[in-house]
C-alpha cells in the first residue's frame, strides 16, 4: 500500500527509466494489495476458500504478465482495464468482509466494517474519478486507506492480546491441574504404599504361619504320635528331645525371618536334622523310612529357598504318619544339572487326589504355595497301596569354594 500511494507525491519515475515502467509497477502493487485484501478477509472471517484462492493467484499472475506484456499504445487501456477490475475485486472484498460477520457482535467486526464502510465510499469516488465519470481530480482513498490500516492493525493488536491472555488464562489453568494431578498423584502413591506395606506384613503373617505349621506343628505331630502308639515305650529322655526339636524349629523360622541371602549351609546340612527327626518318628510308628540323597553337599541355596524346600519334605513326610498307614516310605531327593527333584513314596491306603484338590488342606496349599515360590512344580498322584508327591525346582545353586589351607 505504501508503494501504491508513493505514486501520489513521487516527482521522477525512478529508480526506473520510463513513466511507463513506473506505471505498471504502481498497477502491480494495486494489483498485490488487492489480492492481500481478499485474502486478509478470508483468514479474518476464519473461512478458507482453497479453489477461490487459487483462482485469485492465477488472476494475479495472468494480470502481470498482461500488464508487462503490453505496448505503449496499448498501455492506457490496459491500466485502465486492470484499475477497474481490481477495484471491483477491492471493494467486493470489503463488501465480503461486511458479510462474512454481519451477525458478530464483536468489537473487532464491528469497527472493520467501519472503515470497509468508508473504503467502500472513498473507492467508488475515486474509482469515478478516475474514469471520468466525475469532474475533479480529488482522491479519497489516501485517507480512508490510512484509517482502513490503522483499523485492521488495531483488530490484529486486539485479536493478539486476547490470545495472549487466553493463553496466560490457559497457563494458568494448566498449571493448577498440574497441581492437582500432583497430589493425586501423590496421594495414590502414598495409598499404594500403604497397600504394599499391608501386603507385605499379610505376607509375612501368613509365610510366619505356614513356617509354624509345617515346622513346629509337625513336630508335635510327630511327638504326638510317638506318645499315642507306645507311650509306656518312650525314654525319659525322649521328652527333652522333644523340647529341644521344638527349640530348633523355633530358631530356624527366627533366622529365617533375618533373610540370610548367602546359605551358607549346604541342602544336605539343611535336611539333615529333619532326617534325624523323621526317621525316629517313623521307627516309633513301624515304618521303615528310606532315604536316598544325592548331589545336596555342594548345593547352596538361599536360607528361604532352603527352608521352603525342607518344610515341603517335612509336610510330606508328616501326612504320610498322619493318614496313610503305610509301612514303608521312600524319600528320593537329587540333583540333577540345574533341577532338584523331590519324590515322597509310600505303600499306604492313599486318598482320591481328584476330589482333594478341588478343596486342599493347609498342608497341601502351604505346600504348593512354597513350590510356587521356588519357581517349580508340585504333583501328587495316589491309588490304594502308593501314593507319590512329585516336586521340581530349578535348583539356582552356587558352590561354595574350598577355603585355601
Amino acid at each position: 500500500m505504501v508503494l501504491l500511494f508513493a505514486q501520489f507525491v513521487v516527482t521522477s519515475p525512478w529508480p526506473f527509466g520510463t513513466t511507463d515502467t513506473w506505471q505498471r509497477f504502481i498497477m502491480l502493487s494495486f494489483m498485490v494489495m488487492a489480492a492481500a485484501f481478499v485474502l486478509f478477509v478470508i483468514r479474518f472471517a476464519e473461512r478458507r476458500f482453497p479453489r477461490g484462492e487459487a483462482v485469485l493467484w492465477t488472476a494475479l499472475a495472468i494480470g502481470a504478465a498482461a500488464l508487462f506484456a503490453t505496448p505503449h499504445s496499448w498501455l492506457g487501456p490496459m491500466l485502465n482495464l486492470l484499475a477497474l477490475s481490481w477495484s471491483l475485486l477491492y471493494i467486493g472484498a470489503c463488501f465480503l468482509s461486511i458479510g462474512l460477520t454481519w451477525r458478530s457482535n464483536r468489537l473487532d467486526h464491528i469497527v472493520l466494517h467501519i472503515v470497509n464502510a468508508l473504503t467502500v465510499v472513498a473507492a467508488v469516488h475515486d474509482l469515478m474519478t478516475y474514469l471520468g465519470i466525475l469532474l475533479g481530480n480529488v482522491y479519497y482513498i489516501t485517507l480512508t486507506s490510512h484509517f482502513q490500516m490503522v483499523g485492521m492493525a488495531l483488530v490484529l493488536a486486539w485479536n493478539f492480546v486476547a490470545n495472549m491472555r487466553r493463553i496466560e488464562g490457559f497457563n494458568d489453568e494448566l498449571t493448577a491441574k498440574i497441581e492437582t494431578a500432583r497430589e493425586e498423584l501423590a496421594l495414590t502413591l502414598h495409598q499404594q504404599h500403604e497397600v504394599i506395606l499391608a501386603n507385605t506384613r499379610l505376607a509375612e503373617r501368613v509365610s510366619l504361619s505356614h513356617n509354624l505349621h509345617d515346622g513346629m506343628g509337625g513336630t508335635l505331630v510327630n511327638s504326638i504320635a510317638m506318645l499315642e502308639h507306645a507311650p509306656q515305650n518312650l525314654p525319659a529322655d525322649r521328652f527333652l528331645s522333644v523340647l529341644k526339636e521344638l527349640r530348633d524349629e523355633l530358631r530356624v523360622i527366627i533366622d529365617t525371618a533375618a533373610d540370610d541371602p548367602t546359605g551358607g549351609q549346604s541342602l544336605a546340612e539343611w535336611i539333615a536334622p529333619l532326617r534325624r527327626r523323621q526317621t525316629l518318628a517313623c521307627e516309633s510308628r513301624d515304618i521303615d523310612c528310606v532315604w536316598n540323597l544325592t548331589g545336596l553337599e555342594d548345593c547352596h541355596l538361599a536360607a528361604a529357598r532352603s527352608l521352603d524346600l525342607v518344610r515341603i519334605l517335612q509336610e510330606g513326610l508328616t501326612n504320610v504318619l498322619k493318614h496313610s498307614q503305610a509301612s514303608r516310605v521312600v524319600i528320593d531327593l537329587h540333583r540333577r544339572g540345574e533341577t532338584l527333584s523331590l519324590a515322597i513314596q509310600d505303600n499306604g491306603v492313599g486318598f482320591d487326589a481328584a476330589s482333594e484338590a478341588p478343596v486342599p488342606g493347609t498342608g497341601l496349599r502351604s505346600m504348593r504355595a512354597r513350590a510356587g515360590r521356588l519357581g517349580g512344580t508340585l504333583d501328587t498322584r495316589s491309588r490304594r497301596g502308593e501314593t507319590v508327591l512329585a516336586l521340581h525346582v530349578p535348583a539356582a545353586y552356587r558352590r561354595i569354594a574350598a577355603p585355601l589351607a
